[in-house]
């Protein structure tokens, strides 16, 4: 009997761990707003609370670093870089100076290299040793013509200008080390650029690679493999988790998920890339410190709630607990709003007074956190980063106690048309945010006291709106029995449900909060069987994307049992008719690819 001798690669993994030489930490190389001078300090404090042992400065909006990296930093600017770098050296973190200039520079100007060299050489003479470049999100052509005819390829160019960086630091500086982040990032494939970059590039540079995919579910070992024998060594793991400046004011306060206990062992150094709100950041933060820390014995939940605990303190946690639990969702899992969806779950199986009292309970609880974590969380800068969160999250909660009013007094009541009205509006304003001025400005706290307004988010978003889709659906079974029932249906945007796409009305709609995901459908049970030869008539609405108007790609599906399904047609333009070559009672348009926008169904009719 063979086998993989799991006990001793774990001791491995834990024995690397306390050595200080493998790089743990996190990349500030976000877009949008960067952190403050304040946000960087504390969290270089906090690294070293945690064993956090690398900081690697690369702001993307930080114009020295990116677009104007010819120029040295203005002194009052060099002189917060000194003070991190002071900071780094009190924690025991590494200092790790980024590059990007990849937009406009001329690769074969020796001038340029210069340039470069003696950005990089003012930091090391502050006792800076550790650095790297960035060629991530960049044209994969030349930007000055005059380097094609010097070099036959993109990633030669890079190899050789990452190779001439290093040399010159080690003649120089000794003991430098330097990281390269390539054009193409997140592939396992033998591409030429990878081939090439890694066959050239000093065998002693780590490669930055995000997994498969700029966001990575899981880092699975053959994926590991793969880039390490594609590159020639251990990859440098730069995790985009738990940044947010994809999605501004998402918050994701979950743990980090889905790694393997020994892919440390195949990796040469490992970044998180947080979130633009720092002190937030600190959560997740914490959990992938204690998933490094022992590997074998990290337990999500456990790590978790042991984070919110040391970041909120004692008294804030069972309230930071619960608004957390509607944050905890990203591509890592959907494990998010599990108390609320336990709670609706239980009332919709039966709408007791006990089932109804829990629920209603709980809303007030979430309606009353602000309030509570005001009282309670001695962190000032991470309650105000939980502002805007907890604003949003009041105006979902407000919605759903009116579609709770409403199943309760009858559909058709006065009373329940008017909270209907008020409903959709609700439903309105929490897709309809407002720019977010400055953090702390007056304009900033002004409109966080204006209930009817939100900044861009998300607090469990998809989850609210699918329970209201839920209350909608039952509202519309009792005032429109006729109608064709929503068996599934993507969460909805503005309140545009899945049933004004069969309505019959041509000013109403089915619109999704987010591009569909191939395989995504919308299903509808007409509540008889329809004969064969029946057509189906689909209006599409385009979506403005890029200047141009873009239109999903939909299967047209029928069954007659809403198990099995048969394609008759497609939809990839703004109209579609088919004809049914079946009997069939259930009908489905399903994504046959991820959409660019979101979907908007102006009409699906049967004739």
């Amino acid at each position: 009997m063979c086998g993989l001798p799991i006990n001793g690669l774990s001791a491995k993994v834990a024995q690397r761990q306390e050595k200080s030489s493998f790089p743990v930490g996190i990349v500030e190389g976000f877009y949008g707003r960067p952190w403050s001078h304040e946000d960087r300090l504390e969290m270089i404090r906090f690294m070293g609370t945690i064993g956090m042992n690398h900081y690697c400065y690369a702001p993307k909006d930080d114009p020295y670093h990116r677009k104007k990296w010819r120029e040295p930093y203005p002194e009052d600017e060099y002189k917060k870089l000194k003070e991190l770098i002071r900071a780094c050296q009190r924690a025991r973190v590494t200092f790790c100076f980024a590059v990007s200039p990849g937009l406009d520079i001329e690769y074969s100007n020796p001038d340029e290299v210069r340039l470069l060299l003696d950005k990089l050489e003012l930091l090391a003479r502050d006792g800076v040793r550790a650095f790297a470049l960035f060629f991530d999100d960049i044209s994969s052509t030349f930007p000055q013509t005059r380097d094609q005819q010097h070099f036959h390829s993109f990633a030669e160019a890079h190899a050789y200008l990452a190779n001439s960086v290093y040399n010159a630091l080690r003649e120089k500086y000794g003991n430098v080390s330097l990281i390269v982040c390539p054009t193409e990032y997140y592939h396992s494939d033998p591409t030429p650029y990878l081939t090439e970059l890694a066959a050239k590039l000093h065998p002693s540079v780590p490669i930055v690679w995000t997994g498969l995919g700029v966001f990575s579910a899981r880092v699975a070992p053959r994926d590991l493999l793969r880039i390490r024998e594609v590159t020639g060594r251990k990859p440098f793991l730069w995790d985009n988790y738990p940044v947010n400046d994809w999605d501004d004011g998402h918050i994701f306060l979950g743990p980090i998920r889905n790694r393997t206990p020994l892919m440390p062992l195949n990796l040469a150094g490992y970044w998180s890339n947080p979130m633009n709100e720092a002190e937030l950041s600190k959560i997740p933060l914490l959990t992938i410190a204690d998933y490094f820390r022992s590997p074998e014995a990290y337990n999500p939940e456990t790590s978790w709630r042991n984070a919110l605990r040391r970041v909120g303190g004692t008294r804030a946690y069972p309230y930071l607990l619960r608004a957390a639990d509607l944050m905890a969702g990203s591509f890592l899992s959907e494990e998010e709003g599990r108390v609320l969806c336990a709670l609706v779950g239980d009332y919709f199986e039966a709408a007791t007074p006990a089932s109804v009292g829990s629920l209603r309970e709980y809303l007030q609880q979430l309606l009353e956190l602000e309030t509570h974590l005001d009282r309670t969380l001695a962190n000032r800068r991470l309650f105000e980063e939980l502002r805007p969160s907890l604003k949003r999250l009041r105006l979902h909660v407000r919605n759903l106690q009116l579609s709770l009013r409403i199943n309760e007094i009858g559909t058709t009541s006065p009373e329940a048309i008017q909270l209907r009205a008020q409903l959709q509006r609700g439903l309105v304003a929490v897709d309809t945010p407002v720019t977010a001025p400055a953090r702390g400005s007056e304009e900033w706290n002004k409109l966080l006291r204006d209930e009817t307004t939100v900044f861009e988010g998300n607090v469990a978003d998809e989850i609210f709106a699918t329970i209201q889709q839920s209350f909608f659906s039952r509202w519309t079974a009792e005032t429109s029995p006729s109608l064709p029932r929503v068996m599934a249906a993507p969460p909805a945007w503005r309140g545009c449900f899945g049933e004004f796409a069969v309505d019959g009305n041509f000013e109403t709609s089915y619109t999704s909060r987010n591009p569909w995901k191939g395989g995504e459908y919308l299903a509808f049970d007409w509540q008889r069987e329809l004969p064969k030869g029946t057509a189906i008539e689909v209006s599409v609405e385009g979506v403005e994307r890029w200047k141009a108007i873009r239109w999903p790609e939909l299967a047209i599906e029928v069954s007659p049992t809403g198990a099995r399904w048969s394609k008759i047609g497609t939809v990839s333009g703004a109209s579609a008719s088919v004809k049914t070559q079946q009997a069939f009672r259930f009908v489905r348009l399903r994504a046959l690819q991820d959409t660019e926008t979101r979907v908007v169904i102006k009409e699906l009719a049967v004739r």
